[in-house]
């Protein structure tokens, strides 16, 4: 199976799943809580992210993926972040920089995320749809 991912994917980007467990450390509760993590894409495109760079990345992606939406309110985006020193709300503003978009509604938009979301949505619909079609063949529903 690992072999199948890596041809398919590529050498260096196959996913790795966040769990709930790990979201959890967080403080973080959500009913969807999986995103894919492409190691090799992300480390391609931070390679020189400083190791705080990296931590705000990860926890405004996480928050991203989880409500779907980053605010774009500074102080705000800081308390999601634990962003606390000066050193901290740098890093926050460097990645908000440079990773995310501001919509003008008081938004930020990753492109990247937005089309993990809809791929996951997509995907959930379809698992539904199928499962009410197998339960109805398996329990004789209509």
């Amino acid at each position: 199976m690992r072999a199948l991912q890596t041809a398919r994917l590529g050498a260096g980007t196959s996913p790795v799943e966040f769990s709930w467990a790990w979201l959890f450390l967080f403080g973080v509760i959500v009913t969807d809580s999986y995103y894919p993590f492409f190691p090799g894409d992300y480390l391609r495109d931070t390679q020189d992210l400083s190791l705080t760079e990296h931590g705000a990345y990860l926890i405004m992606l996480s928050h991203y993926y989880c409500h779907e939406g980053l605010t774009s309110n500074k102080s705000r985006l800081y308390r999601i972040c634990k962003a606390f020193t000066d050193e901290e709300k740098e890093s926050i503003d460097t990645v908000r920089e440079r990773y995310f978009m501001d919509d003008g509604n008081g938004n930020l938009i990753n492109k990247r995320a937005e089309i993990e979301i809809k791929k996951r949505k997509a995907f959930l619909e379809e698992q539904s749809r199928k499962g009410k079609i197998s339960a109805r063949v398996r329990w004789g529903k209509k």
